[in-house]
């Protein structure tokens, strides 16, 4: 409900200043999501999910196409997927998925992002590269984050 994938039945609830009922369509300009199954494409690269993931999130309204292009280079290239980037979704490892997944839900400086198991089913080296990426994207955000066994955590605004 919090990222508006489905409608709340009742009570009122506000993530990043927009209200979960009346503001959803700013609500999902706002806020990122890695969900524990990765939802990809099977037919397009990763720079082509970044592209589109970014358009949707309107982040082409707020920049040039230059810094754009930049911006998603920079995001593919923190995931260490740059030598991948045209390289289709079907073709990427488990682990490469799930890492493209996690740029996916930075993209478009999402104020609020939610990582459901964002390291599952990656090897020990991927999992600790993919911390640290989701420690270096956490400045100026509010990450809520799942992980295994029930247990949550937040990380939050590094003012």
């Amino acid at each position: 409900m919090l990222t508006g994938m489905i409608p709340p039945t009742s009570g009122r609830a506000v993530v990043a200043g927009y209200d979960i009922r009346s503001d959803l369509p700013l609500l999902r300009q706002n806020v990122g999501v890695c969900l524990q199954h990765d939802c990809l494409f099977p037919q397009l690269t990763v720079l082509e999910h970044m592209i589109f993931f970014s358009n949707i999130k309107g982040l082409d309204d707020k920049k040039t196409k230059e810094e754009c292009k930049q911006e998603l280079l920079t995001a593919i290239e923190d995931v260490a997927l740059l030598e991948k980037r045209h390289s289709f979704a079907k073709d990427l490892s488990g682990g490469m998925k799930r890492k493209l997944s996690v740029a996916i839900a930075f993209c478009g400086n999402s104020k609020v992002v939610f990582l459901d198991e964002p390291t599952s089913g990656m090897d020990p080296f991927a999992r600790r590269f993919t911390w640290n990426v989701i420690r270096k994207y956490r400045e100026n955000r509010v990450i809520v984050l799942d992980t295994l066994h029930g247990r949550s955590r937040s990380f939050g605004r590094q003012d």
